[in-house]
Parts: structure tokens; C-alpha cells; sequence
């Protein structure tokens, strides 16, 4: 059986890296024998990603291919590669969309058309397609939701990662098929990764709050001065090193976004901006050493779970508000986190809620664990039926 796997890897999001990880490790233990083919836009950076979990034996059985070209640029790389997307793409049995934010069009108008694209033409070839641990919505323009209604009825089992996804797949046609599988990196054993992590040298002295922002809409020079300010006063009031991390290489690099945060800082001695760096370890040794990450991608909050570190994300948009699932001390509000600290004992009880939470989100992300796991079982259990494989 080959399988190809399809989600927005190779651009240095390590969310979407993470995602990755935890589903290729599952699949490759489920079926022993299967060969896998990963849509990449780098294939040289998903190596050395891969590389940091996996053994030569099981990279043996991995494969890279190109994205479908989409747009003047990637058609004609597609054309001087020498390749043939027929050949590319028509060697595999089926496909699977390992998870992410991939059904929205709040980011781009061109999201759901360009994702969608994969699923339909495995869909013209008669082949199977499944999804696993998929963000869907909102969707609300008109093309893109007429593309919705032809793709998701026809996977064959379409996971989703929380209830507002839920609700929007079955709104266009998946009834039964969709199931809520919560987000793929849960699949990861949080004990076993801690023990890989646990090991390295945190990256500043003392404690710090490992923080993540992105570039959005609303991250104007004002906002991002209203950010500097909040975060002077966390450094002020609790004596707590900021370690900016930068999420996400390509195409935009989320330490442009930092530095412009920290240019506003007078004091900055406290705080540190890091380089984007092409290590999933190192990320998640800042998150595992960190007294708690803060910040507006979803997924420094998801594998904090996972490694039994506290978390607050600040939803910059609907698709963020997943860690709303956690608990509401799990997520804060920009307009209230730009207040933050201006009034007497303001920042104190918003730590001290964090600290309370910590031990639902454990919790919680054990309960995330189990349903990730079974639903993983249900979906081997439909791809095995569906390929003839002997359970």
C-alpha cells in the first residue's frame, strides 16, 4: 500500500512539522509494509525534520513530492522539474490529510481551492481520501464552500480536531463520516517526548515565558506597541525572562513580527528574541522548560499540553479559539491580555489562573490522548477495509 500524506509541510510552520511527526509515527507502526509519500513544499527542511525522530529503516519507507503547482509560479517550477504529475501523484492508493488549519478561507481566498485540489483529484481517479485531525472554518465565501460540498462527502473517514469543525463538516455533507479526533500532535506520547527533550539546556537563565506571535490583520504599529507594553509589564511585575519564539519560517517569518514587538521594549535585558531555528527538538525544548508558553499560535499551546507545560494562546482568529477546549483560563483575549497588569493585582491572579489550570490541561490533553488514539484505530480500521489488509 502506498499512501500519500498531504498538509502544509516543508514551510517551517512547527505546528504543522509537529503534525507531522505524531501522524507518520502512528501509520508507519499500523501498517509495517506501507510506503509513504509526503507533500513537501522543502523537501530538504522535512528530512532533517523527520530525521530528529526517525530511524533509517523508517525513512526507508518515506518518499517526497512536490506540491500541485497552484499559480504561475509553482507551474512553471512544476514544468522545469522535468517531472510528470500524473507520475507524481498517481502511484499512490490513497490519500490522507494529516491535520491543520487547511479549510479556511479567513487567511486567503485561495486556501480551500488550492487544499481542496489534492482530495478531488484522488476523488477523479476513483481513490480513497481520508482526513485526520483537520481545521475546518470558518468558510465563508461562495466558491470555496461549492468546493467543500463535492470534497467532504466523499472522504472515506474525515477527522476532525473540535467542535466548531465538527459542525462545519457535517454542515457540508459528511454526516457520519465526520468524526471528532481532536488535533493529530495529541497522538504524541507526551512522556516519551518530554524524556527526548528533558535533557537540553533551557535557553535563557532563570525563568521565562516562552512567547509566540504572528503576523495578522490586526497586528498593527499600534497593537504591537500596546504588546510591548503589556509585556514591560510583566517583566516589571513578576521579574520573568521573555523568550520570543518565531513559529513559522515561510512566507512570513514570524521574527519580523517579534522584533517589531521588541523594538517598542526600553528595557530589554529581560527579553529575548530567537532565531527561527530548522529543529522541532529545540522548539519543544523551550516549551518544556518554559514556566508556561503564551501566545498567539495554536500550537505552542497544543504540545505545551502534550508535555505537561502550562499554556495561554491569544486567538488572533476562529480557528484559534480550538484551545477554548481546555478551559477559558486556556486562552485570554487580545483586548484584554493589552491590559494586562494595568490594574493593582491584575497580573498576580492572571498567573495565579494559569497556574490552577494547569492540572485540567494535563488532564485534558490525556483525554485528547485517548480520543486521538481510538479514533487513529477507527481510521486504520477503515483504510485496512478498504485496501484488503489483514487487521
Amino acid at each position: 500500500m502506498k499512501a500519500l500524506l498531504i498538509g502544509n509541510f516543508g514551510a517551517g510552520n512547527y505546528g504543522d512539522e509537529m503534525i507531522l511527526i505524531a501522524f507518520l509515527e502512528r501509520f508507519l507502526n499500523e501498517f509495517p509494509t506501507a510506503t509513504v509519500g509526503i507533500v513537501t513544499a522543502n523537501e530538504d527542511l522535512s528530512r532533517g525534520f523527520l530525521g530528529e525522530f526517525f530511524n533509517e529503516k523508517d525513512l526507508s519507507r518515506v518518499s517526497f513530492v512536490r506540491p500541485l503547482p497552484f499559480g504561475v509560479r509553482s507551474l512553471l517550477r512544476h514544468v522545469r522539474s522535468g517531472s510528470s504529475l500524473r507520475k507524481s501523484y498517481a502511484e499512490f492508493d490513497l490519500a490522507i490529510y494529516c491535520g491543520g488549519g487547511l479549510f479556511t478561507d479567513e487567511e486567503s481566498p485561495l486556501s480551500v481551492p488550492m487544499w481542496a485540489s489534492y482530495g478531488l483529484l484522488y476523488k477523479r481517479w476513483k481513490r480513497p481520501v481520508y482526513a485526520f485531525g483537520l481545521g475546518c472554518g470558518p468558510i465563508r465565501r461562495g466558491l470555496s464552500r461549492q468546493i467543500m460540498t463535492h470534497l467532504v462527502p466523499y472522504f472515506s473517514y474525515c477527522g476532525v480536531r473540535d467542535e466548531a469543525s465538527l459542525e462545519c463538516a457535517q454542515g457540508f455533507g459528511g454526516g457520519e463520516k465526520v468524526h471528532l479526533t481532536r488535533d493529530s500532535v495529541f497522538l504524541l506520547d507526551g512522556e516519551k517526548l518530554r524524556s527526548k527533550v528533558d535533557h537540553l539546556t533551557p535557553p535563557v537563565s532563570g525563568e521565562y515565558i516562552a512567547v509566540t506571535m504572528r503576523p495578522w490583520k490586526t497586528m498593527t504599529d499600534a497593537v504591537c506597541k500596546k504588546i510591548a507594553h503589556t509585556f514591560e509589564r510583566i517583566i516589571a511585575q513578576t521579574g520573568l525572562r521573555l523568550f520570543l519564539v518565531p513559529f513559522q519560517e515561510f512566507p512570513q517569518n514570524d521574527k519580523q513580527i517579534l522584533n517589531k514587538i521588541s523594538a517598542h521594549i526600553l528595557k530589554n535585558e529581560h527579553i529575548f528574541v530567537s532565531d527561527w531555528q530548522p529543529s522541532l527538538m529545540s522548539l519543544l525544548g523551550v516549551l518544556s522548560h518554559a514556566k508556561m508558553a503564551l501566545g498567539m499560535r495554536l500550537h505552542s499551546g497544543y504540545l505545551s499540553a502534550v508535555l505537561g507545560a502550562s499554556f495561554v494562546i491569544i486567538p488572533y482568529a476562529d480557528k484559534g479559539r480550538g484551545a477554548a477546549s481546555f478551559g477559558d483560563s486556556s486562552c485570554i483575549p487580545l483586548n484584554r491580555f493589552l491590559k494586562l497588569g494595568q490594574q493593582p493585582n491584575d497580573l498576580t491572579n492572571f498567573l495565579k489562573s494559569v497556574e490552577d489550570a494547569h492540572e485540567l490541561q494535563v488532564r485534558k490533553a490525556a483525554d485528547f490522548n485517548h480520543i486521538a488514539t481510538v479514533e487513529f484505530g477507527k481510521l486504520a480500521s477503515a483504510i485496512s477495509r478498504r485496501m484488503h489488509i489483514r487487521e
